[in-house]
């Protein structure tokens, strides 16, 4: 039996359909996405959890141990990340705690140089101890919500990061989907996917439906 869990994030429940609309028009995607308007409940943590109480054998402080020690200890910054750093520096640098992580001595990390994050070993150090739910109360998710009410711009910044509407209500109504998962035949297999809300599954198949209709031997 196939099982898929669906943890996307969700919109506050305060959203509606002019959250992204400021003066009759459409927010340009920079401006929507740099902001508190952006910011949905994460669903990651409680699909881990899910997943764990699910089909898990090991407890949530195992699981989380390798990322924990990853964010502790660092990894080695590559070309890609770096230019990946450098393409969105102008926006870390509008948010103190972005440019503290991301932009080490004011400038994109140096390819070969070690990237650190202290703060979110800590997060899965609470999250180890008080289990992954945890992040749906208390002080974490009192945290992720003045955030994104209250986008903390670096003094002097000129941009317009407006606030969002998530409340701690949002996240502590947070519920993962066990949901049946899509199937669609390819070549006398049975492929199974996520269904929506995520595009995944549905687009997969409708990809695999052209592809049949084709030689692909004849292509490679």
């Amino acid at each position: 039996r196939v099982h898929t869990l669906d943890g996307r994030e969700t919109a506050p429940r305060a959203a509606d359909k002019n959250l992204f609309v400021e003066n009759g028009a459409p927010l340009p995607f920079a401006d929507a996405v740099t902001s508190g308007l952006s910011v949905g409940t994460p669903g990651t943590p409680a699909t881990w959890d899910e997943a764990l109480r699910s089909w898990g054998r090991t407890s949530t402080r195992d699981v989380l141990a390798p990322a924990t020690r990853l964010a502790r200890q660092g990894f080695t910054v590559d070309a890609t990340f770096r230019q990946q750093t450098a393409d969105n520096a102008a926006r870390f640098r509008d948010f103190p705690a972005s440019a503290k992580l991301f932009l080490p001595g004011g400038e994109p990390p140096a390819v070969g140089s070690t990237l650190k994050n202290p703060d979110l070993a800590r997060t899965y150090d609470e999250l180890s101890r008080k289990g992954l739910r945890s992040l749906y109360g208390g002080a974490l998710a009192q945290d992720i919500v003045r955030t994104a009410t209250h986008p903390p711009l670096a003094p002097g910044s000129t941009r317009n990061a407006r606030p969002g509407k998530l409340a701690t209500a949002d996240l502590r109504a947070y519920d993962v989907k066990h949901q049946a998962p899509t199937r669609t035949g390819y070549r006398g297999l049975d492929v199974y996917s996520i269904a929506p809300s995520s595009s995944g599954g549905t687009t997969v198949g409708e990809a695999l439906n052209i592809l049949e209709n084709d030689k692909l031997g004849k292509l490679s």
